[in-house]
């Protein structure tokens, strides 16, 4: 017949949707709601985990940071990548040629202080090159200025340029 048995039960439940705005909006049982949500295990989601790219609008908002950056001439090979809820950037930038390597590395570390002021951004490393605009040659750059760049010379004569 009929016998009412005791039983012990645990459940664990998990969902990508928002169960307070289901429950708002009648979607889901508010006294089910109650029940489930005694306590709560927030985690990310699996592909937020996992070493992916950030979205193009975020990747976008950071190039336009970068370019706001004075002295970035341009900027390619903008490769970020999420590790757990931050993100990793890595960049190049070029910058005037007639600059000196030091006012280079300033450069590139303005831009990464105005990367790394975004909550999101964990670590930035930019790279330096100088630019060159494409339908310039080799042989149609400035001279050299010994001044600014004494090892200039040195590196032309070992290159055999």
């Amino acid at each position: 017949g009929a016998k009412t048995m005791r039983a012990d039960v645990r459940i664990i439940a998990a969902t990508h949707r928002d169960l307070e705005d289901s429950v708002q909006k009648g979607r889901f049982r508010q006294d089910l709601y109650y029940r489930l949500f005694v306590i709560p295990i927030m985690l990310p989601a699996l592909r937020q985990l996992t070493d992916c790219a950030a979205p193009r609008d975020r990747v976008e908002a950071l190039r336009t940071k970068t370019y706001s950056v004075e002295g970035v001439r341009q900027a390619h090979d903008l490769r970020t990548r999420y590790m757990g809820e931050v993100i990793h950037v890595n960049m190049h930038i070029l910058v005037d040629p007639d600059i000196t390597v030091q006012a280079g590395h300033d450069i590139a570390e303005n831009v990464r202080e105005a990367l790394l002021q975004d909550d999101d951004i964990q670590d930035v490393v930019v790279h330096v090159e100088p630019f060159v605009p494409a339908e310039m040659k080799e042989d149609d750059l400035p001279a050299p200025r010994p001044a600014l760049n004494p090892l200039w010379g040195s590196l032309r004569g070992l290159l055999g340029k």
